[in-house]
């Protein structure tokens, strides 16, 4: 179950004395502790994983030892020990967990209304200083005068705290010890005739206490030695976090290769977790980066800090079914659960994809599951299951005890098909069982929580298991990565401290804001004082120097997150530099970098041209060509192998409607004034607003949006609009003479045996017969200089140019503030702003683009499909088939210009 904040207290044992100073209590080695179990010994650890070491340790000396079985050695963690000796007494008291503790103070926490916001965060800080007072036999001075409002407000909580518990009959963890010691003075106890102690640094005052009981009571209590001799201690600097951590991964390789035990301690390994985690399946486990591959590094190395379960992807899809109700959900938590393997595979996860693509290319930020059900009917297995959540979610009642809420969550999900189809190994089969842990956890809730809705349950659910952090246990591994603490205890033949820099050792402290400063300062409380954070870091140190043969520090030089230099920690100043790298790694970027290793040179695809079958099937018109123009690979992905990147749904109107908007009122409008007289008698009798307002109001009615858009954004994109209209009929006021022959004209060309479909968005005629083309944009258009680049990024004007007799061809570029014309003209008097070209004439301009119109589409019909962006990285940034052509791994992204 979760971690709380109060834990520390007991791990670190870090108030009064250190163990090293205690008298009266004896220190055994690691043989010592053997002999006194097979006389009926305990021992009892500081946590679960130097209680795992130690029974490793123990059954590889008894197979040494060529004994064929061995009773199971007596070793737990010292949280579950005092829970077995409680189980084992008498009890005029539930124990209860954590779990219920914290709610418990939430509810307490949130009747008090200046608090009720903060409620969950403050309970845990409630929770941990509740345990510090017990730890450190801690109390808050009487009355008020003094007292910051924050202890007062503690005050009070934890008197209603006490009271709830008197009422519930029940005790809580940070009680536990307490009573404990009470029933072994009262010998209400069964003892074991001795007990171990292990890597505890320093104990505290209860802990003291209970030692002096147990001693009392004529149990022998004493206390795991470490390893004495201190090792030999080296500094290495790294150019920065990443750097750091390849070498340890590399170090960690070489070493488990050679057989040798490794712990990798760092303090601040939340910090550090998801780089290590990266590189060290790279290199322990090469193989893990394939896609096809199951990493099996769990066997060679593992790590002590754990992930909350929501990051755990079994659990995450639980969470995000249990999140959804009958009305709109985000479109991105709905795909998360419709995408998910633990949810669909095979034909029916393929439906559930094409669902999703379905929904992203409308532009849906939001759906709900009857839009999933509806879209799904070809799937009849698929359509029960969502129909069956369906009714579940509608049978639900209004309000219900956590109790009842966890059984309807395990109903529901069993009936929408969770893990139905699902092959589980074994870390999933841990999460699962994590899962099951935590429904049982929120099932025990009733009399802390009260009665809550459907939503308030899942949201429940959602946060304990937030507040859960899940570690999959493993076989023994020879490179063991863990923080500070729960390096306490454990030998190895190497130790490399990662991250050794002045900011994280010593650490910051962090008191207890609802205990005064003075008092925790006082007592020792770990974090509570620069002084207490030193001390404990010293003694780490010095831990960590006993605990192996060899040590290496190390530390970035520079932090690559907040770029800024770092220092070695003054703990390790006087240790001697180590600057020797680590050597060639194993990861297959570096095989495949490697000199040393001889490469198969990969073949060269030939073109596959377009067969006459194929012809009819391709659809795309002028784009084809601007595609084949950015990158021939683009082309041949999108045009022939129909390869699309998902749509990203936005809120709003996407810039793709706003342009079809912005399309059906120029064309409307022009229907209207059809000429420049036309548009010159408007604004004349001041009809130029009218029409330009009326116009916003009419396409909005008729043109069709994916979804649906707020009255207020409705009225914003109108007013835009209006705007627009009015801004471009000025501009086009500054031309001479013209009439518009047509709008929307679609005509069908041959270039190079290529069939195309264009659309001109408006044909002007001027007087002597002249005509010109124009396309309208609504966003950027390129300069005149890229129409004479032999790979123009946007060749739309090139086509239209022969496509017929034409004397300029030009965009219309409406951006508010913006509106102008960018093209070319036969003469300078066509299109204000529009030049003829002074180096060659009309004729041979049309000629030069002819031929690089019909350049592209016989590249495009040979099948010439090269990974060639036009402007290197630039130009991929927006394509979205990287996954295709592989880019970032052949460089060819770089060779742009």
């Amino acid at each position: 179950m979760p971690k709380m904040p109060g834990d520390f207290n007991i791990i670190c044992g870090a108030s009064a004395a250190r163990c090293d100073k205690i008298t009266g209590m004896e220190s055994v080695g690691v043989k010592g502790i053997a002999e006194r179990m097979d006389r009926g010994a305990r021992v009892v650890t500081v946590n679960r994983r130097l209680a795992r070491s130690l029974a490793h340790k123990h059954d590889r000396a008894m197979m040494e030892d060529g004994r064929a079985a061995w009773t199971t050695p007596a070793i737990m963690p010292l949280a579950a020990w005092l829970e077995s000796l409680w189980g084992q007494s008498w009890q005029d008291a539930a124990l209860i967990d954590d779990v219920r503790s914290l709610a418990l103070w939430e509810r307490i926490i949130a009747a008090d209304k200046d608090c009720a916001a903060q409620a969950r965060s403050l309970a845990a800080l409630a929770h941990e200083a509740h345990g510090i007072m017990r730890e450190f036999r801690l109390a808050l001075p009487r009355g008020s005068l003094y007292l910051s409002a924050e202890t007062l407000s503690f005050k009070r909580w934890l008197a209603a705290y006490a009271d709830e518990l008197r009422r519930l009959g029940c005790i809580d963890r940070a009680m536990l010890n307490d009573r404990l010691i009470g029933l072994i003075k009262e010998g209400a106890v069964p003892l074991p005739p001795s007990i171990v102690f292990a890597g505890f640094d320093e104990f505290t005052p209860r802990m003291l206490e209970l030692h002096g009981a147990l001693r009392l009571a004529g149990t022998d209590v004493s206390i795991l030695s470490g390893t004495g001799a201190r090792g030999a201690a080296a500094l290495m600097p790294c150019a920065d976090e990443r750097e750091e951590v390849r070498q340890a991964a590399r170090f960690a390789r070489r070493a488990a290769i050679d057989g040798l035990r490794v712990g990798i301690i760092v303090p601040e390994l939340s910090q550090y977790r998801d780089l290590i985690v990266r590189e060290f399946d790279a290199e322990l486990d090469p193989a893990s980066v394939l896609p096809t591959q199951e990493g099996d590094s769990g066997g060679v190395y593992n790590i002590s800090l754990g992930l909350p379960l929501p990051d755990i992807p079994l659990v995450g899809s639980g969470l995000d079914i249990l999140s959804l109700g009958l009305g709109d959900a985000p479109l991105e938590r709905l795909r998360s659960v419709l995408r998910s393997p633990y949810f669909a595979a095979g034909d029916e996860g393929v439906a559930l994809a094409g669902v999703d693509a379905a929904l992203r290319d409308e532009g849906r930020v939001r759906a709900r599951l009857s839009d999933v059900r509806h879209r799904v009917s070809g799937h009849p297995r698929l359509s029960r299951r969502i129909e069956a959540w369906l009714d579940r979610l509608k049978a639900a009642p209004k309000r219900g005890l956590p109790g009842f809420w966890a059984g309807y969550a395990n109903d529901l999900l069993k009936e929408a098909g969770w893990l139905a189809d699902a092959t589980l190994n074994s870390a999933e089969y841990q999460a699962l069982d994590a899962w099951n842990r935590l429904l049982l956890a929120f099932a025990s809730l009733d009399d802390a929580a009260g009665g809550m809705t459907r939503q308030e349950a899942a949201s429940k659910i959602a946060s304990l298991a937030s507040d859960t952090l899940h570690e999959p246990e493993g076989a023994e591994c020879r490179v063991e990565v863990m923080g500070l603490l729960e390096s306490t205890g454990l030998a190895f033949d190497h130790i490399r401290v990662m991250g050794g820099h002045e900011d994280a050792m010593p650490g910051h402290p962090r008191p207890n804001p609802f205990i005064p400063f003075e008092l925790q300062r006082a007592a020792g409380v770990p974090r509570s004082s620069h002084e207490r954070e030193l001390a404990f870091a010293r003694a780490a140190v010095d831990r960590i120097l006993s605990s192996a043969p060899s040590i290496t520090v190390t530390y970035p030089m520079r932090s690559a997150k907040d770029d800024k230099e770092m220092r070695p920690s003054p703990l390790f100043a006087g240790f001697p530099k180590e600057c020797g790298a680590a050597g060639g790694g194993a990861r297959l970027k570096d095989a495949v970098r490697s000199a040393d290793i001889p490469l198969e040179d990969a073949p060269v695809d030939a073109p596959v041209p377009i067969a006459p079958a194929e012809l009819p099937l391709i659809r795309g018109g002028t784009a084809i060509l601007k595609d084949q123009s950015l990158c021939p690979f683009k082309a041949f992905a999108l045009y022939r192998l129909n390869a699309r990147n998902l749509a990203v749904p936005e809120p709003g109107i996407r810039p793709a409607d706003r342009g079809s908007i912005l399309h059906a009122a120029l064309k409307r409008f022009w229907e209207k004034a059809v000429d420049s007289e036309g548009l010159r008698r408007l604004k004349d009798n001041g009809g130029l607003t009218g029409l330009a307002a009326a116009l916003s109001e009419e396409v909005f009615k008729e043109v069709r949006l994916p979804g649906p858009v707020s009255q207020r954004l409705a009225g914003i994109e109108k007013e835009r609009l209006c705007g627009l209209l009015i801004d471009w009929a000025d501009k086009e006021e500054t031309r001479g003479a013209f009439m518009v022959k047509a709008v929307e004209v679609k005509k069908e060309i041959n270039v190079a045996g290529l069939p195309l479909e264009v659309r001109l968005d408006r044909v002007d005629g001027l007087s002597g017969g002249r005509e010109v083309i124009l396309d309208y944009k609504s966003g950027k258009t390129g300069a005149m200089n890229d129409l004479l680049n032999p790979r123009p990024r946007d060749p739309q004007l090139l086509v239209y140019s022969i496509t017929g007799d034409c004397d300029a061809v030009s965009f219309a570029r409406l951006v508010p503030g913006e509106c102008r014309f960018v093209g070319a003209a036969s003469a300078d008097d066509l299109l204000p702003g529009v030049m003829r070209d002074k180096g060659r004439g009309w004729d041979a301009l049309l000629a030069s683009w002819r031929e690089t119109v019909e350049r592209l589409a016989t590249e495009f019909m040979a099948g010439i499909a090269a990974v060639d962006p036009l402007e290197g990285e630039k130009t991929c940034d927006y394509c979205g088939l990287h996954v295709l052509c592989r880019v970032k791994e052949t460089g060819a992204e770089d060779d742009g210009e």
